[in-house]
């Protein structure tokens, strides 16, 4: 190659390293100039601290015209919709006390569902058994209204005289006979005819087809009166006489063949019992404390004997109710006094209940201390008299409406939900003061 080749090669190379180099100083250039526009940080933070002021100029507000107004009738507002919570809850509650349940709970399905089931041709098909005595009036209510409800209800009785009572009572509501509650073979006999009742097929009319009964279950409903005073002043026929109507009877009931049927047809055994002296067991009160306990202990005995097998076993516990409003037709004992209550004569009267209780208990305390001797009147006279607010509630209590449908619940549960039901005015109460102060504690709120 000559020389010439070569120096053409060198000054095409300069050439390039010559542009190359005015381009990065041209860019250099350009690099500078942008450099001086381009806002530094601190320009930024203005720009954004003035944006608002200078891109959005704020909106002129207008006065308002009925503001105050406006406060007026809200605070206006607030009042009455005060008022009107407080309303609605006091009826409420009134109604709830009164009723004992709201009318928005009581739909057609609570309605339906206490009320028994009827045979295919609308027939009555379950039975229920108490028993008791409808000289009793709280056996009286509760049998008029499981009829109401569609039941066949027997009663036992122990003589024409009752059974005619129940006759004339309802046509639903029949007598048991059964001559005498202490003979063992008369008791087994009553359960014998019982039980061919169940057994035989009834029509509901004519040409209609037969259906059998259902045995729905057994309320043990013992009368609630018992006498009150010291332990030494009772006679002594008195304790016997009120352990033998009250807990042997039943038992007798329930041991001599009942159990089995109850068995058989998977029926329900209720014990209904007034419980707020049981609960606190006050002085002068032994032969109630007494039957409570003893009640108490058999129902949860027979609930865990009997609800492997499907059985239920409940305890109703009864408290205060309003009894202003109830009519009764009960017999009258000739004799008030609780320290002769054997072989008593009776006479028929229409009465309200609250009178025949409240007459019954000022009548027989007053005949009570009349008959203690001196020396136990002078000792306990002023403490037994000053009890009598124990026995007498002044406040109004609970609506019998909710024991009877409480009483219905119990029979038609399956299962039961609860082995125990409180029912009226201080039952729950006066059983968790029991349970949860101290003997000596109760002792003390009981002093007179």
């Amino acid at each position: 190659m000559d020389n010439s080749y070569w120096k053409q090669i060198s000054d095409g190379a300069n050439g390039f390293l010559n542009s190359m180099q005015q381009t990065s100083h041209n860019i250099a250039s350009s690099l500078q100039d942008l450099g001086g526009k381009i806002p530094t940080v601190d320009q930024w933070i203005n720009k954004l601290e003035g944006f608002d002021k200078t891109a959005h100029p704020p909106l002129p507000v207008k006065p308002a015209k009925y503001a105050g107004n406006l406060t007026i009738y809200s605070k206006k507002f607030a009042w009455l919709a005060a008022f009107l919570a407080i309303g609605t809850a006091g009826g409420t509650y009134y109604y709830y006390r009164k009723f004992g349940r709201l009318p928005f709970l009581n739909n057609h399905s609570n309605r339906h569902r206490r009320l028994a089931k009827r045979a295919t041709d609308g027939g009555r098909r379950d039975v229920i058994l108490i028993v008791g005595s409808l000289r009793e009036p709280f056996v009286a209510l509760v049998a008029n209204d499981l009829a109401k409800r569609g039941y066949i209800v027997y009663v036992t009785s122990t003589n024409a005289e009752e059974a005619s009572l129940a006759n004339n009572f309802n046509k639903n509501v029949r007598p048991l006979l059964c001559s005498s509650y202490d003979d063992t073979k008369t008791i087994k006999s009553c359960i014998k005819d019982f039980r061919q009742i169940l057994s035989a097929p009834i029509r509901s009319f004519p040409n209609a087809a037969p259906h059998n009964l259902e045995f729905k279950g057994v309320l043990v409903f013992p009368d609630l009166f018992y006498p009150t005073g010291p332990l030494e002043a009772l006679p002594q026929v008195v304790l016997p006489h009120v352990l033998r109507t009250k807990v042997e009877q039943p038992l007798s009931f329930l041991n001599n063949g009942l159990i089995e049927l109850v068995r058989e047809y998977k029926s329900s055994i209720v014990f209904v019992t007034p419980s707020n002296v049981g609960n606190i067991k006050p002085a002068f009160h032994a032969p109630e404390s007494m039957v409570y306990g003893a009640l108490s202990s058999l129902s949860l005995c027979l609930y865990r004997e009997l609800s492997p097998v499907g059985v239920n076993v409940v305890h109703v516990r009864l408290g205060h109710f309003d009894a202003s409003t109830v009519n009764v037709s009960v017999k009258h004992r000739t004799s008030h006094s609780s320290n002769s209550m054997i072989d008593e004569e009776y006479d028929d009267t229409d009465v309200k209940l609250n009178s025949v209780l409240e007459k019954q208990i000022n009548s027989t305390i007053r005949a009570d201390v009349l008959s203690w001797p001196e020396s136990i009147r002078h000792l306990y006279g002023y403490r037994y008299v000053n009890s009598s607010y124990l026995l007498i509630n002044k406040i109004r209590g609970t609506h019998f409406a909710k024991l009877l449908d409480s009483i219905a619940d119990v029979l038609q549960s399956r299962p039961c939900q609860h082995r125990v039901v409180n029912v009226g005015r201080g039952a729950s109460l006066y059983d968790w003061i029991s349970r949860s102060f101290s003997e000596r504690s109760v002792t003390w709120m009981l002093k007179f």
